[in-house]
């Protein structure tokens, strides 16, 4: 009787220990990121004039509400992929898992665009363009968030980390880079962070 208590009391202590180790290794998935957008926000505000700042930030919420649409393909990643054991069944799960994104990437793109492609005469044309790279990068993304997915999943935790920050540092240095260099604004700025997603 105290042998199974001990076993159990020194499972614990593995779970905990392990807990803690991954609550750590993604710390830095959390933080760095958010404080990079804080650092990089007046960079970003004094490089575009208020209106195209406007209209950045304007395509980056829609590409959030875009890529929460898609979400649920991730959580069906973490929520399926420790009850596939056998690889079949995990090829099974990688395949109707990217069928569905690309079913839903496809389908929000385009009707996103027809709803921007109506609205013509009603945007300005900077707007209009800007919205069209904000579809590609949230393709980019809804990818990209899937494939962490795997990753966190896979108990990849460094792995994860390294890309949650490169897609954010990366993204955001690149798009500074890009805008200052093709005087660009906006295009730059998205041209960034869809080449490090």
């Amino acid at each position: 009787m105290q042998k199974d208590g001990g076993s159990t009391g020194h499972m614990s202590s593995i779970t905990m220990r392990s807990l803690f180790k991954d609550m750590l290794g993604y710390l830095p998935a959390q933080v760095v990121p958010a404080v990079g957008g804080i650092v990089f926000l007046p960079v970003i505000t004094r490089l575009l004039p208020p209106e195209e700042y406007g209209h950045y930030t304007l395509v980056l919420a829609t590409v959030s509400v875009l890529t929460v649409i898609t979400g649920w393909l991730g959580i069906a990643v973490v929520r399926f992929y420790p009850a596939c054991q056998d690889v079949k069944i995990l090829k099974t799960l990688h395949g109707t898992v990217f069928v569905w994104l690309g079913l839903c990437v496809a389908a929000l793109a385009a009707a996103f665009l027809w709803v921007m492609t109506s609205l013509t005469q009603m945007i300005p044309a900077s707007l209009f363009h800007a919205m069209s790279l904000g579809v590609l990068l949230f393709a980019v993304l809804a990818i990209s968030d899937v494939l962490q997915s795997l990753l966190r999943v896979r108990r990849l935790v460094r792995c994860y980390t390294v890309c949650t920050i490169w897609k954010s540092l990366a993204g955001l240095c690149l798009g500074i880079w890009l805008a200052v260099v093709w005087h660009r604004g906006i295009e730059g700025l998205l041209w960034g962070s869809i080449l490090a997603a």
